[in-house]
């Protein structure tokens, strides 16, 4: 969407920016809709203008023109507005960003367009009689209003799910917080920019994936430096068939701890012997340690013989391809004896691991998947420091030697990094939450609107009506129809999406909505009978 600055490449940024972008769509959604509105209504509110105008022979499309200057107004505060909120909720966004945002209101010209020729249709239809008496036929003008306020509607729903996501990332990163309070001075990589390396990030180099292979394998063997990381592998239909495309046999679920040589110490685990397990960082050997109650279930060694196959470009069924790659990528098998539960290194599950497969990652047998994980930011990279480690000359020179300085590494604890993502998320949620306020007064005043052109166009219906007693639910059923499907399947959407955020929304939409259209009802049942003939006439 938007083009990265060279020295601002990471994934707060990225993460930014689709924000902005989101954002910048809602915004350019709710403009159409204000725009069409403001726009029919500055014909219909100077309705008598307009019929004076019409029989002093004014063309169609003088009229329209000398109310399109509204529009432009309109328009140009809504994108004031649009700037200044997103220049208080991310101050990061760099000037740059604004052009872009010029070009993305490009399309409302469209709008604008199909704005100018609405209202065009609306003065060219109509008789100047029509204006004058304000008797205008406003069948297009209902159906025009009615489809806005679907439309509102419909972007209500959507505003709502992104709600209820960032709900849930709050509410996760909470449960992070507690789940890696043991381990907030471990440090992790925050930030890094593109640099010299651009092409890297574009997967057109992988030039990035070396120099962070070259700077780990300077720094492996050095007190605080370890690689972590732990996943789940379920028994689904998909992994199953992914097992078997690559001739894998079938295995249970399993948990896959990953460690370096350096964090497999300070777990001491030891062999089935007894012994302690110590591998060095210079071997290329991959190794796996099995659980010792999987000894005699030999499907756990022909499957983590050919494990690496998964993330490979090998032509599983040319075996000769299959065999050279093997041969290449040596696996030892190790059982272990442990009986303990390790503790999770899995950002999104916290479950404990039992009897898991430990895969040791040492620095010379570091593959293309552990460096390009390597640049991952977050609490998902494999790569965790400790502060002294950070803080370290030897560090930095590593950096400097790998050609990284041009890369702007930020490690920060990941106390501090939890913090930074839930400030981005509460950050995120106020915007969306200020933007569905301002959808809510655009829904409610679409109803009002709605009404109002349906009290006026079937105004000498509705005196009559009320005169036989018709009560008022019968003589506005449209509107309370229109108002009753539109919300019952905006909440079956919210059961759907499993979404209580849409559901509970809409329901208590539903009620202002009903509060509204009673209100403005009511002004009209009220006033006296004499007092309508007297507007008849």
């Amino acid at each position: 969407m938007f083009l990265l600055d060279s020295t601002s490449f990471g994934k707060k940024i990225q993460h930014t920016i689709s924000i902005a972008f989101n954002l910048s769509l809602v915004l350019f959604a709710l403009l159409s809709v204000v725009s069409i509105v403001f726009g029919i209504f500055s014909i219909y509110d100077k309705n008598q203008l307009v019929g004076v105008q019409k029989l002093l022979g004014y063309s169609s499309f003088r009229i329209v023109w000398s109310h399109a200057v509204n529009n432009w107004l309109v328009v140009f505060a809504a994108f004031s507005l649009e700037i200044l909120m997103l220049r208080i909720a991310f101050s990061q966004l760099g000037n740059s960003i604004y052009p872009i945002l010029f070009l993305f209101q490009l399309p409302l010209l469209i709008v604008l367009s199909l704005d100018t020729l609405i209202q065009f249709l609306l003065v060219h239809r109509q008789k100047a009689t029509n204006f004058i008496k304000q008797n205008l036929r406003s069948r297009l003008l209902i159906c025009v209003v009615c489809g806005l306020f679907i439309f509102t509607s419909g972007l209500c729903v959507y505003m709502l799910r992104v709600i209820d996501y960032q709900s849930i990332q709050i509410f996760l990163n909470a449960k992070k917080m507690q789940h890696w309070q043991q381990r907030n001075d471990n440090y992790v990589l925050s930030e890094i920019s593109a640099g010299n390396d651009s092409a890297s990030f574009t997967y057109q180099s992988n030039k990035i994936d070396h120099d962070l292979q070259n700077f780990y394998t300077q720094i492996a063997d050095k007190k605080g430096v370890f690689l972590a990381a732990s996943s789940h592998f379920d028994q689904s239909k998909a992994q199953r068939q992914l097992y078997q495309f690559w001739g894998l046999p079938n295995l249970p679920s399993f948990s896959l701890l990953q460690l370096s040589p350096s964090a497999l110490k300070k777990y001491h685990i030891s062999n089935n012997q007894g012994q302690s397990i110590k591998i060095s960082n210079q071997d290329k050997t991959k190794y796996y340690l099995i659980p010792d109650k999987f000894r005699n279930n030999l499907k756990y060694q022909r499957f983590f013989k050919k494990f690496a196959l998964i993330n490979s470009t090998v032509n599983p069924s040319n075996k000769a391809q299959v065999k050279q790659f093997l041969d290449s990528h040596p696996v030892q098998i190790v059982y272990y004896k442990n009986t303990r539960s390790f503790a999770s290194w899995d950002s999104s599950d916290s479950r404990s691991l039992k009897l898991p497969i430990i895969e040791v990652i040492t620095a010379a047998g570091l593959d293309t998947d552990n460096t390009s994980n390597m640049r991952v930011v977050g609490l998902d990279n494999l790569l965790k420091l400790d502060r002294k480690v950070v803080a370290s000359t030897a560090f930095k020179r590593a950096i400097a030697n790998s050609d990284l300085s041009d890369n702007q590494l930020v490690f920060r604890s990941i106390k501090d990094s939890l913090l930074s993502d839930r400030s981005n998320y509460f950050q995120l949620l106020a915007a969306w939450g200020s933007f569905l306020f301002i959808l809510l007064l655009a829904i409610l005043q679409s109803i009002v609107s709605l009404n109002l052109i349906w009290q006026s166009s079937h105004e000498k219906q509705l005196f009559v009506q009320r005169l036989l007693g018709y009560s008022s639910c019968h003589k506005y059923r449209f509107i309370y129809l229109l108002i009753s499907i539109s919300d019952l399947i905006a909440f079956i959407f919210g059961i759907a999406f499993r979404s209580s955020y849409i559901s509970f929304g809409f329901v208590i939409l539903f009620a202002l909505e009903m509060l509204v259209i009673y209100h403005s009802v009511r002004k009209v049942e009220f006033k006296k009978i004499s007092e309508e003939l007297k507007g008849l006439s």
